[in-house]
């Protein structure tokens, strides 16, 4: 952080984000605006949570408002600007970053944790040490370069197989194992007495070690409490914790969401088929009704055109008188509910 960052950030935190505004003038801005902390807005800053710490991501310029926070929460807008996404995207990454860490942490005790046992024994003189040293060391080697040559081969049997992110595996694990040989290659390269600084390693790592599964930090094997507990109530430790169990609550969030959005456009297209469906069958009712009229009238055509000119003339008079029938009968019909009124 520069020194008028550093300035600036001493006078937002004691004057406020809104200290050059003139009075009266509140210079107020709403949470979409580029200056404010979106992270901020949808849950916590992660460049003020490792703020001096050994993790520390500098200086974050953008305004932290809890007013601008539950503004946001109770607007309209709550969740569909993406900020959730965003945010969830970068504490991922530093997931990422400590895992790998985490595993890088612990090669490098799977290396060199066995020199530390190596002690001497009543008639051993120090060269012996450091002779059993570099002969575990070459021991360790031997062995890698075996692991190495075993994956490399792999890879190449899996690619010509066409198992091509299988051969890919293969080939990052062979990566893990020559760091692993490079690290025990420093150890005897790093100084110009390879053995005496194997010894102060020995020496220095004389306590069973072990890595933190959460921070990544190196920790003492059944140390004593009060440390212990020291390094889970350290801000580096709890910030990379509040980040994991973040990151676990807003992917079930995030795939209850996704449950419901496919359980509603299921719903929605289950009602359009269903739609579809009815409008078909209407659709095909009709034809088969249009078909039957059509059949219907035909035939009577066809009848109609059979029968003898006199017939048709038949047909027609009792056609005729069966309509006057029925008009004269409506009429003495209207008659009586005319008289009734």
């Amino acid at each position: 952080m520069s020194a008028t960052e550093q300035m600036a950030a001493m006078l937002n935190e004691l004057m406020g984000p809104k200290r050059n505004a003139d009075f009266g003038d509140t210079n107020e801005p709403d949470f979409d605006e580029p200056e404010v902390c979106k992270n901020f807005l949808v849950s916590f800053c992660p460049n003020e949570m490792f703020k001096n710490t050994k993790a520390d991501l500098g200086y974050c310029p953008k305004i932290h408002d809890p007013a601008l926070r539950t503004k946001y929460r109770h607007s309209s807008r709550f969740e569909k600007l993406g900020y959730e996404e965003e945010f969830l995207a970068k504490i991922r990454r530093l997931d990422d970053d400590v895992r790998r860490k985490i595993e890088k942490n612990e090669r490098r005790l799977a290396v060199t944790q066995p020199l530390a046992h190596l002690t001497t024994t009543e008639g051993e003189s120090e060269s012996d040490v450091q002779k059993r040293q570099k002969e575990l060391i070459s021991e360790q080697q031997s062995t890698l370069s075996a692991k190495i040559n075993e994956c490399m081969e792999k890879a190449e049997s899996l690619g010509a197989l066409g198992k091509v992110e299988e051969a890919k595996e293969a080939v990052r694990q062979a990566d893990k194992f020559k760091q692993e040989r490079a690290a025990l290659d420093r150890l005897l390269t790093q100084s110009s007495t390879p053995s005496n600084h194997i010894e102060d390693l020995a020496n220095q790592l004389s306590k069973p070690m072990e890595v933190c599964q959460v921070c990544g930090c190196f920790m003492l094997v059944n140390d004593v409490q009060q440390r212990i507990d020291d390094h889970y109530a350290g801000k580096q430790h709890m910030a990379y914790a509040k980040i994991r169990a973040t990151i676990e609550e807003m992917d079930k969030k995030f795939e209850a969401k996704r449950k419901e959005r496919a359980e509603r456009d299921g719903r929605l297209e289950k009602e359009r088929r269903e739609r579809r469906e009815r409008e078909e069958r209407s659709r095909r009712d009709a034809d088969r009704e249009k078909k039957r009229d059509d059949r219907e009238r035909g035939q009577d055509r066809s009848r109609r055109r059979s029968r003898s000119p006199r017939s048709r003339r038949d047909d027609d008079r009792r056609s005729e008188r069966h309509h006057h029938h029925e008009d004269r009968h409506r009429d003495r019909r209207d008659d009586r509910n005319r008289h009734r009124r």
